[in-house]
């Protein structure tokens, strides 16, 4: 297994890659839940410990959109990628991201459970950039809209405050990779965005 991840409420969080699952190990239960995910890339469980949201992804055979192949153009191994939330009370799945041939990564949950921040790049020829844009939504799927604009920039390590009313992330000049990495914050809604500081990795909030 990998990536352990420990949820707010005690729950610990792996991924098993010969299972092709997470493994969600509750201390209140005999045993464990696995929920199938290909990607195996981690999100975040929600507050209440009752849903676990990723990244799982999908291709022209896993999906009822059609997709032509210059559609998929940005991505080398023709895949895409939409947020997955599963209740872990009955292994009930959701796709976050509908219909959309997108890059959907990284969600992270509002401390209040409110709001799901993560970035996206639109994989369509008239929706695709060269970097990925913070978008906050509701977790049920709901109100999703981008919070950066800047086609250039490559938006990653997104981080809460806690009391939920900021973020802090890093932001990358993709037309310039020999550019330092900033960090920026910005209030949630993604108004008054500035930097911090050049050169900057893995930000996080103090408690």
């Amino acid at each position: 297994t990998r990536d352990p991840n420990w949820a707010r409420d005690g729950k610990l969080v792996v991924y098993d890659p010969g299972r092709q699952a997470f493994i969600v190990l509750d201390p209140t239960l005999g045993s464990p839940t696995y929920v199938p995910a290909l990607s195996g890339q981690f999100g975040d469980i929600s507050p209440d410990g009752s849903t676990l949201v990723f990244p799982e992804l999908y291709t022209p055979l896993t999906t009822t959109t059609t997709i032509s192949t210059e559609t998929l153009y940005a991505s080398a191994f023709s895949f895409f990628s939409r947020l997955q939330a599963v209740n872990l009370a009955d292994n009930r799945t959701t796709n976050l991201s509908g219909d959309a041939v997108v890059e959907d990564t990284a969600p992270l949950y509002a401390p209040d459970g409110q709001w799901l921040i993560f970035t996206r790049r639109g994989l369509t020829p008239d929706t695709w950039t060269p970097g990925r844009q913070l978008w906050r939504m509701r977790p049920d799927g709901r109100e999703a809209t981008a919070i950066t604009n800047d086609p250039i920039a490559y938006h990653s390590a997104v981080e809460w405050s806690p009391d939920g009313t900021r973020l802090v992330y890093m932001r990358t000049d993709s037309s310039d990779p020999s550019r330092a990495p900033e960090i920026w914050i910005s209030n949630a809604d993604g108004s008054d965005a500035h930097a911090v500081v050049s050169g900057g990795f893995g930000p996080e909030w103090l408690p």
